[in-house]
């Protein structure tokens, strides 16, 4: 089994351990950072803010979804499987979470999960980046992990 941190770890291998790492590879160190970013963060909130986390998921349930019959025993306990089954976007919730914890680093959060959409799905876009802002994107997601973990 991995941990969430090996993604970053391999992010970072990506753009370090090639003479001249390609477009790939800089997409791809971006993709798996944001991975890190998001499983981390996902595991903190569950664990430290619990009760935000199935509040949130209750109201979105209810007042968007109109759900009202959905196995509340599984919500509680935060079954990420369960929860995508019945449509919960479980980076929209996040996104939510970390909005009334700290709208800085919820803003910090999206902007990653921008630059990974932007890496996984715009291939046809250019992608003009260096192994040294990509590096910088790196560290700038693993400062991101740390503060979060501090809320």
């Amino acid at each position: 089994m991995i941990l969430s941190t090996d993604f970053l770890l391999q992010g970072r291998k990506l753009i370090q351990d090639v003479n001249q790492p390609t477009e790939v590879d800089f997409r791809s160190a971006i993709s798996r950072a944001y991975y890190s970013l998001y499983q981390e963060t996902l595991n903190f909130l569950v664990v430290a803010h619990k009760q935000k986390m199935v509040s949130n998921i209750n109201s979105y349930l209810v007042d968007v979804k109109h759900n009202v019959s959905y196995d509340n025993s599984k919500v509680q306990s935060l079954n990420i499987k369960y929860l995508h089954e019945i449509g919960v976007n479980v980076h929209e919730t996040l996104r939510r979470v970390l909005m009334s914890l700290d709208r800085n680093l919820a803003n910090d959060f999206l902007g990653f999960r921008d630059s990974r959409n932007e890496a996984d799905y715009q291939i046809n876009e250019d992608f003009s980046l260096d192994v040294q802002q990509v590096a910088n994107e790196l560290d700038e997601i693993e400062i991101l992990i740390r503060s979060i973990k501090s809320l």
